[in-house]
C-alpha cells in the first residue's frame, strides 16, 4: 500500500481527511458495533453457563452472535465497495428491530436512528458511484 492519493502523484502523502474519510469511518464503526454485539453474545453465554439458565439465554446468545456477524460481514463487503454490504446491513437492522419488538415489546430508537443515518450516508455513496 502506498502513501499516495489514488489520483495524485506517487510519493505524495495523503491528508488525514483522505485516510479517514466518511466511508472508512463508517466501516470502522460498523466493525466495532459488530464486535460489541458478538461480545454481548459471549457475555450472555458465560452468564447462562454460570447461572445454569442457558435455556433462557440461548435465544439472546444466538441473536447477538448472528447480528454481530452480519454487521461485520456488511462492513467487510462495504470495505470492498460492494452494494451487497448495504443490503445486509439493512436486513440486520430490520431483523434486530423485529426481534427486539417481538421479544422485548419495545423499539430500540437509538439503533433505528443510527441505522437510518448510516444507511442514508451509504445511499449517498451508492449514488456517487463509490459503492458498486
Amino acid at each position: 500500500m502506498s502513501d499516495s492519493t489514488p489520483g495524485g502523484k506517487p510519493g505524495e502523502p495523503q491528508t488525514s481527511a483522505e485516510k479517514f474519510g466518511p466511508f472508512k469511518v463508517i466501516t470502522i464503526v460498523l466493525i466495532v458495533v459488530g464486535l460489541s454485539d458478538i461480545a454481548a453474545g459471549v457475555l450472555n453465554l458465560v452468564r447462562g453457563l454460570n447461572e445454569g439458565s442457558m435455556d433462557a439465554l440461548l435465544p439472546e446468545v444466538i441473536f447477538y452472535a448472528a447480528t454481530g456477524t452480519l454487521i461485520i460481514l456488511s462492513a467487510l463487503l462495504l470495505y470492498k465497495r460492494k452494494a451487497l454490504g448495504m443490503w445486509i446491513l439493512i436486513a440486520s437492522i430490520l431483523g434486530s428491530t423485529a426481534y427486539t419488538l417481538i421479544v422485548k415489546h419495545s423499539l430500540d430508537l437509538i439503533l433505528i436512528l443510527f441505522g437510518a443515518a448510516v444507511i442514508w450516508q451509504l445511499v449517498i455513496f451508492l449514488r456517487q458511484g463509490e459503492i458498486r
